[in-house]
């Protein structure tokens, strides 16, 4: 067997608490329906995929002093990811994101009560940054500090994928990026590509302006997710619009770091860019037919071979 590919990431770890009503979705009433309470976090459903694909993984983040904490770090282990170089952070809570989808699990409304993240300093990573330094991949994600951003960027020596995670926090990103700290891979949305530019995002015209400008900015390539349209994918060499296949929505929490992870998983394994947005879409797609932020399915077979 060949050697595990190793992979770091930098980022949140939450618990996630997602409501759904059983019918249609009534803004500013009470409805029936369901809750679930799963263990979450950009960085850490990350950390998780890339797990369940096969890889060995370390996720770099700081936990609350409470129970939440205590059921992330056992989790955390049960999966096999690796936190010896994470901080519990004495009197801090641990970090929340609370979660209101329609009857078809679309995102509906959110609240993100993370201000533990805000302890993943510069100084806290410097510490780490020769750890990070022999992997073979470091993935970011924009929960961090703008200034932690800026720190990976300067001091990391090795490939960095990065997620903009949403339209607000996607500047802390987009802020730090000035042509000498290159990002080899950025995932985001089309709200959060919005953010860039005035552009509406209705076309692949709108969508390459923001690609081209990434570009300028040290971005090497660029994967704009388009919901159920698909994705727009940009690089040096061109850039193309992929449709997806329509899937049966169960929760769409956790679809974009599927994506993500997907995209790593094929970068990993030096695969073309076609069975790379195959890994990732596949990736994707079974995460969304999932209650779960992360579809404990996911496994290197089915994203090569099925």
């Amino acid at each position: 067997m060949g050697r595990k590919h190793r992979v770091a990431v930098v980022g949140g770890a939450n618990i996630d608490l997602t409501a759904m009503p059983y019918e249609k979705y009534v803004a500013g009433d009470s409805c029936p329906g369901s809750l679930a309470v799963t263990y979450g976090g950009v960085g850490r459903n990350i950390a998780h995929n890339l797990a369940l694909m096969g890889c060995k993984v370390s996720l770099v983040t700081v936990f609350g002093d409470d129970v939440f904490a205590t059921g992330l770090k056992s989790d955390c282990e049960r999966i096999g990811i690796d936190i010896s170089r994470c901080a519990t952070i004495a009197g801090k809570k641990s970090s929340m994101f609370i979660s209101i989808n329609d009857e078809n699990g679309e995102l509906m409304s959110a609240v993100a009560a993370m201000d533990i993240a805000d302890c993943l300093t510069p100084e806290f990573v410097s510490s780490r940054i020769a750890f990070l330094n022999s992997f073979d991949v470091v993935v970011l994600e924009a929960n961090l500090p703008s200034e932690t951003i800026a720190y990976i960027l300067d001091n990391c020596t090795v490939p960095v994928f990065a997620d903009t995670v949403s339209a607000p926090k996607s500047h802390k990103i987009f802020n730090v990026l000035n042509g000498d700290r290159h990002i080899h891979t950025l995932k985001l949305n089309r709200v959060e590509a919005q953010e860039l530019t005035d552009d509406d995002m209705a076309d692949n015209e709108a969508l390459g302006r923001v690609a081209t400008l990434l570009h300028s900015k040290g971005v090497q390539r660029v994967f704009i997710t388009l919901g159920s349209q698909g994705l727009y994918y940009g690089d040096c060499e061109g850039s193309r619009f992929v449709p997806c296949q329509k899937v049966s929505v169960v929760n769409a929490s956790g679809a974009g770091d599927a994506f993500l992870s997907g995209v790593i998983f094929a970068f990993l394994k030096d695969l073309d860019i076609n069975s790379t947005i195959r890994c990732a879409m596949r990736a994707s797609a079974l995460t969304l037919q999932c209650i779960e932020a992360v579809n404990p399915e996911i496994n290197e077979k089915y994203l090569l071979y099925e």
